[in-house]
Parts: C-alpha cells; structure tokens; sequence
C-alpha cells in the first residue's frame, strides 16, 4: 500500500497513483490541521481546494484544454478590486 504525504508530488505518480492520492489528499490535509483554530481551519480548506485546482490545471493542460479561473470579468468590472 502506499504511502502519501502532503509532500507527495503528483507528477511522480501513475494514473491509479494520482486517484488514490487525490481520495486521501483532503484526509490528510485535516490530520496535518487536527485541533486548529478556524483561521488555520480557512488555510487547510484553501491548501486542499488549491491543489485540487492546480491538479484539474494540470491534467486538462495534458490534452490542450484550460479551466477559468471565473474572476477576471468581476475583477475588470470591480472598481474596489483594484
């Protein structure tokens, strides 16, 4: 059985690898954050939705596609923003 961490990098692995390390990457994100309080609560949940993004980035990368990132019309339009 392997072993992953939150140090594990994705590339190294095989497709059967990556899945497995997907199912167990947000496990492990709330171990590493056990006891926290909610600010570091907000960081784990953003660690976890992070690299779920840079992952989906990266496969759709593979076959010439891209994902929106869905802010750059809010940003454009938003005098606050900038």
């Amino acid at each position: 059985m392997e072993i992953f961490t939150l140090d594990t990098d994705p590339i190294e692995l095989d497709e059967v690898q990556v899945k497995t390390w997907l199912r167990k990457f947000r496990n492990l994100v709330e171990n590493a954050f056990v006891n926290c309080n909610n600010e570091q609560r907000i960081i784990r949940n953003l660690l976890v939705l992070t690299r779920y993004r840079n992952t989906l980035q990266q496969g759709l990368s593979w076959e010439g596609k891209a994902i929106s990132l869905g802010n750059s019309s809010i940003s454009e339009n938003c005098s606050d923003c900038k």
